[in-house]
């Protein structure tokens, strides 16, 4: 019995000894961990500084300027057409009923300030003539009439009572005589005394004629119209989402269709938008004496609009370069040139706004900075390799 108890006490032993040897032994298969990879140290081509001679800034026609603070103008390209300005159009008509009996012009002729166009034939003209004569005629009786009271007076014969109604008499007749003058000259009476004179109130073009010789005409219809190319303006419209960015005083660059440009400024514009179009108008004026246009053309304008105050940096487009997805310029060094990351906001006639990345006062390259970005990319090339 003893013997049996030794004999199971020598088997569990064994076993015991036997699973802790399998242990250690799968503990020392398991696979070594992988051994660890080293990270190069490379640069981004945005850390590399340029190094450059002068000489080859010369040669290059590499430009260095100052970033400088400043506004940008948006542009905004409309289209809009010549209408005359006010003061700039007339309708030519007569001022009483009559007979057209001749007409000196016709439509396209130039016209010059108070020249007849046409001629018409009227009993009222005859009645303003007859009135006029009429009133001269009592004028000159009471001139004289004052004149032979006031010598009597003067020689003691008649009393004062009778000279003074004279002189009153006389001062009523003048007053009479010059009313009838001046009817006649709004009127335009010939000196004929029969006819009706159609004149053009300015230097112009007829762009308009309904009449013709014969033709019957009441007072205050229009014969011809009358248009100054001296006094045009330029009809620009300009949608709702935009017209909070035109201001008065904004200057325009005004293109007609034969391409020919004008520069033209703001002069006013319109604080509402249209119901049809959505659009407001802005009224454009040019000093250009003989502008290269005509009334009711079309013409394609592009309007500068800038800000109230300054919006931060401006720069020349050409400055910008595209590296790695990312805007960059070229700030100057003391051996070449070292990229600096921009963000750029609004771009307008070949100059951009840089809203962070550059400080005012800094040098960077502006014209030709695309060589600078080929010698980058080159540079960033040889480091890899």
């Amino acid at each position: 019995m003893h013997t049996q108890n030794n004999t199971w006490i020598w088997v569990l032993i064994t076993a015991l000894l036997a699973g802790t040897a399998g242990y250690f032994l799968a503990s020392n298969q398991q696979p070594a961990p992988p051994p660890k990879t080293e990270v190069a140290d490379t640069k981004q081509p945005t850390d590399i500084e340029i190094k450059l001679p002068e000489s080859y800034l010369a040669s290059s026609n590499i430009v260095v300027e100052q970033v400088t603070a400043g506004d940008i103008a948006a542009e905004i390209t409309t289209s809009g057409r010549v209408e005359a300005a006010p003061g700039g159009e007339a309708s030519v008509i007569a001022k009483v009923a009559g007979t057209i009996t001749r007409i000196n012009k016709r439509l396209g002729d130039t016209v010059e300030a108070g020249e007849v166009v046409a001629i018409v034939d009227s009993f009222e003209a005859s009645a303003l003539t007859a009135e006029r004569n009429t009133a001269h005629a009592k004028l000159d009786l009471a001139r004289k009439v004052y004149q032979r009271e006031l010598s009597l007076f003067e020689q003691g014969v008649t009393p004062r009572q009778e000279m003074e109604s004279a002189h009153s008499a006389l001062k009523l007749a003048e007053v009479e005589a010059s009313k009838a003058d001046s009817v006649a000259k709004a009127a335009r009476v010939s000196p004929n005394g029969n006819s009706i004179l159609v004149v053009s109130p300015f230097k112009g073009h007829i762009t308009f004629e309904s009449s013709l010789v014969g033709t019957f005409v009441q007072p205050n219809v229009e014969i011809f119209r009358v248009v100054s190319n001296q006094q045009l303006q330029v009809e620009a419209f300009v949608t709702a989402t935009e017209v909070s960015r035109v201001k008065v005083g904004d200057t325009a660059t005004l293109t007609t269709r034969n391409g020919k440009k004008i520069t033209a400024n703001v002069h006013s514009i319109t604080p509402s938008v249209n119901g049809n179009n959505q659009a407001a108008t802005a009224i454009l004026t040019t000093d250009v004496q003989n502008p290269p246009y005509v009334l009711g053309e079309g013409l394609q304008i592009t309007l500068h609009s800038h800000p109230d105050k300054d919006t931060g940096l401006i720069i020349p487009e050409d400055a910008i370069q595209r590296v790695d997805g990312q805007d960059v310029v070229f700030i100057r060094t003391a051996g070449g040139f070292k990229p600096q990351s921009v963000a750029v906001g609004m771009r307008s006639g070949g100059e951009a706004q840089i809203l962070s990345g550059l400080d005012q006062g800094a040098s960077i390259a502006t014209r030709n900075a695309f060589l600078l970005k080929a010698e980058l990319i080159k540079s960033a090339t040889a480091e890899e390799e």
